[in-house]
């Protein structure tokens, strides 16, 4: 089930995703999740939402990263995932998936998940 979410402070929803999704998934506040993506790409000047930086800073926090393999949309995903919580990357978006519910701030359930996060509890 698709659910709308933005929680940008300015009520925007361009270049955020990889915020908002992480924020939904952790719990951990916007402004905590984007000071950490700004502060795990520091170090090479490289963006928070970078695949790069956003992986290494879930990874930092004991999420594991899994390839998916065979073409499978964020809507068969999160049908097939009706208890965790979820980060999942399409290569141009990223967006969260809590007890099979698809949190994001539009319906982007027909997206190709390429890959995902997740920390075994």
């Amino acid at each position: 089930m698709y659910i709308h979410y933005n929680g940008n402070p300015c009520g925007l929803s361009i270049g955020d995703c990889v915020i908002r999704a992480i924020s939904i998934v952790t719990g951990y506040s916007r402004h905590k999740v984007y000071a950490g993506l700004c502060l795990q790409g520091f170090p090479c000047t490289i963006w928070g939402n970078s695949n790069a930086v956003w992986a290494d800073y879930l990874k930092g926090l004991g999420f594991k990263r899994y390839t998916m393999t065979g073409r499978v949309t964020v809507a068969e995903f999160s049908d097939r995932h009706p208890h965790g919580r979820y980060i999942i990357g399409t290569g141009s978006h990223a967006v969260a998936v809590v007890d099979g519910d698809i949190i994001d701030s539009w319906d982007s359930s027909q997206e190709i998940v390429q890959y995902y996060f997740t920390k075994e509890r």
